[in-house]
C-alpha cells in the first residue's frame, strides 16, 4: 500500500464536497477524531465499513495486495464443484481478512 488509507478517506471526502463536520456527525464522531482518522493506516473492519458507507466508497480496495495471484484465477484450476463452492463465497466476500483465509484453502486444495 503505497498511500495512507486516511488521507485516501480525505480526498474521497473532498471530492464528495461533504463537510468535515457533517462527516464527523455521521460518523458520530469529532472533528478532532476525523483529522485522526486522515493520518491513520489501518483501521478495525467495522469503522472502515461505516466510513465506506457514509462516503459510498470501497476502501477495503487499499489493503489487497496486488501482486499475488487472484483467487478467482486459481479457480480456474479446479473441479466444478469446487469452484462452484469458491465462486459463490468469493462473491458475498467483502472482509479482506476472509479473502485471505479462502485464497489461502484453495492454495491448499491445489497442493
Amino acid at each position: 500500500m503505497e498511500q495512507k488509507v486516511g488521507s485516501i478517506i480525505k480526498q474521497v471526502l473532498l471530492n464528495t464536497g461533504m463537510t468535515k463536520a457533517e462527516f464527523a456527525r455521521r460518523l458520530n464522531t469529532s472533528n478532532q477524531n476525523v483529522h485522526g482518522i486522515f493520518r491513520r493506516s489501518n483501521f478495525d473492519t467495522e469503522l472502515l465499513q461505516k466510513i465506506g458507507k457514509i462516503l459510498n466508497h470501497d476502501f477495503f480496495q487499499y489493503y489487497q495486495d496486488k501482486t499475488e495471484e487472484k483467487p478467482k484465477k486459481l479457480i480456474d484450476k479446479l473441479d466444478n464443484v469446487k469452484k462452484t463452492k469458491i465462486l459463490i463465497e468469493l462473491e458475498f466476500e467483502e472482509d479482506v481478512n476472509l479473502n485471505k483465509l479462502l485464497k489461502d484453502k484453495v492454495l491448499q486444495i491445489l497442493k
